[in-house]
């Protein structure tokens, strides 16, 4: 539910991603029909949840829908792409990250006013969930100019602790505003302002990553495929020692 750390909806709806998608797989649901399917029931949702019984649960959990099984879809797409020739990936490649820069450009400038652009791309939040998301995803796995740029150490380890910084950055937000309230003077437009922001939260990103999430899924990794296969990863790996 709402609550002062503003993600922490997503949490409740991801868990119930999860049930469907296993439930998906249960019944061997493995073809483009459930996905897809999914995928418009949570567009429905957004478009008219104002006239549901429970308009913010609609709403919330067409997100999780629509952006789940988009993700889906990208995936079956992208591998049907593995097929193709290397020539053939490179030039279908390309054409995702033009596709990406023209909308994601589109969507910029109808953000800061140009209402040429807020005409032709009308509902802004379905453009981002059915258009750039998508396309940015499949611009970062396939070969392209986009790639290149982001296949690095850096950008690969701020994906690792992506999750963690989503979480912790409301609730930094909170603090800031509690000191800015009744402790010290704080000039939100000063570009200092957002760059210690943006430093402190990736420093508590890091923590909680490496001291939490990190270790966290560890033991987890150890307790379930360890159960699957009579020994915990740890023994096994001291053992082979």
């Amino acid at each position: 539910g709402w609550s002062f750390n503003g993600p922490s909806w997503s949490v409740s709806i991801e868990i119930f991603m999860y049930f469907v998608f296993f439930f998906v797989f249960a019944f061997r649901l493995r073809s483009l029909f459930a996905p897809l399917c999914l995928a418009v029931l949570g567009i429905f949702l957004i478009k008219h949840h104002d006239v549901l019984m429970f308009p913010t649960i609609a709403d919330t959990v067409g997100m999780g829908l629509s952006c789940f099984f988009i993700g889906g879809l990208c995936h079956m797409l992208y591998e049907q792409m593995l097929r193709l020739n290397s020539h053939q990936q490179r030039l279908a490649g390309n054409a995702i990250a033009a596709s990406f820069f023209f909308v994601f450009t589109l969507v910029l400038l109808a953000t800061y006013g140009a209402e040429w652009a807020g005409n032709a791309i009308g509902d802004a939040r379905l453009v981002y969930i059915l258009a750039v998301f998508p396309l940015a995803v499949l611009a970062g796995v396939t070969e392209n100019v986009f790639r290149k740029i982001l296949d690095n150490r850096v950008t690969a380890h701020l994906g690792d602790i992506s999750y963690s910084m989503y979480l912790v950055h409301i609730p930094i937000q909170v603090g800031i505003m509690c000191l800015a309230t009744s402790v010290i003077s704080i000039n939100f437009t000063n570009g200092s302002t957002i760059i210690l922001y943006v430093l402190t939260c990736v420093a508590a990103a890091e923590m909680s990553y490496f001291f939490y999430e990190k270790p966290a899924k560890e033991r987890l990794r150890n307790l379930l495929l360890g159960a699957s296969f009579g020994t915990p990863l740890s023994e096994g790996k001291r053992a082979a020692e």
